[in-house]
């Protein structure tokens, strides 16, 4: 009999790990959904609900107790205070008796890249590997949700992508797929201290991003890439913060520089198959992009 628990239970790939723990699991296995905010629905499903806030380590002992693997969500805010939290919400596992922690990291943990994204991640797994744990570190591809969204936005509004995103060809992959590869990190029989690239089976431009995303919402979109100079004002236009405006601008740097653009077969090896292709994908996706805009 194990007990899982999944933090950020809440969220999208939160609840779409529950789902998926909750019908494949074991008998005698628990399943314990961890929140801040405990009373949101959708959680219930779950055999326990717990709170859990990174930013307050008092609440993650009695989260994580009783607990044998744990999906640790890697959480949204600050730089520097998502490390701290992370490295908290690991200290607290490890103390609480928790034998393998899942964590959501990224493709980019590059020391050289210019995206502190990168940094966040890799400090974030040298806290978690400093534990002890047995620990599975899922270095999730970009998102095709996230990306695809803002190509259906612009297929509204004007029909013309604009990113400094140079050449780059990405290996996006879905949320569905990720979870299905946190589930199997968690239970999987032994993994040890061990990282796992997942991305889709692919690398795609913008441009073929677009085409096929014009396809989907029968709305014409073409990629034109623009210089860093022209995108910050874009972003200052929108009254974007100035730190917000310089993460973005180090975050498409380095999809430009090829931080981003690794693909792998690790997803095959974790979970037993291929991940689902951009074709495959892009139609069950709510991308809502509505009538063009004028």
């Amino acid at each position: 009999m194990t007990t899982f628990a999944v933090t950020g239970a809440g969220g999208q790939l939160g609840q779409a790990v529950l789902r998926r723990l909750l019908q494949y699991r074991a008998a005698g296995d628990r399943v314990v959904a961890c929140s801040r905010e405990p009373g949101r629905r959708g959680l219930l499903q779950a055999d326990e609900v717990r709170r859990a806030d990174f930013h307050d380590p008092s609440s993650l002992a009695e989260a994580f107790a009783g607990v044998d693997r744990l999906l640790l969500v890697s959480i949204e805010g600050d730089d520097d205070q998502r490390v701290r939290a992370h490295a908290a919400a690991a200290e607290a596992a490890q103390r609480a008796g928790v034998r393998r922690i899942v964590y959501t990291s990224f493709i980019d943990v590059d020391s050289a890249s210019p995206s502190v994204v990168a940094r966040v991640h890799r400090e974030s797994e040298a806290a978690i590997r400093a534990t002890g744990c047995e620990c599975a570190l899922l270095r999730d591809g970009p998102y095709l949700e996230n990306m695809a969204l803002r190509v259906a936005t612009a297929a509204r509004e004007g029909g013309v992508f604009h990113l400094p995103g140079g050449d780059a060809r990405l290996p996006y992959i879905g949320r569905e797929d990720l979870a299905d590869a946190a589930v199997a990190a968690l239970q999987a029989d032994v993994l040890g201290q061990s990282v796992w690239r997942l991305t889709g089976p692919r690398q795609v431009s913008f441009g073929e991003l677009c085409d096929a995303v014009g396809r989907v919402v029968g709305l014409p979109v073409r990629y034109a890439p623009m210089d860093e100079e022209s995108y910050a004002r874009e972003l200052e236009q929108q009254q974007v913060p100035p730190e917000l405006r310089e993460r973005r601008l180090a975050y498409a740097r380095a999809m430009r520089e090829g931080f981003m653009t690794a693909q792998s077969d690790d997803f095959r090896r974790l979970t037993g198959r291929e991940p689902d292709s951009l074709e495959a994908l892009l139609p069950t996706l709510d991308l809502d992009a509505g009538q063009r805009l004028h």
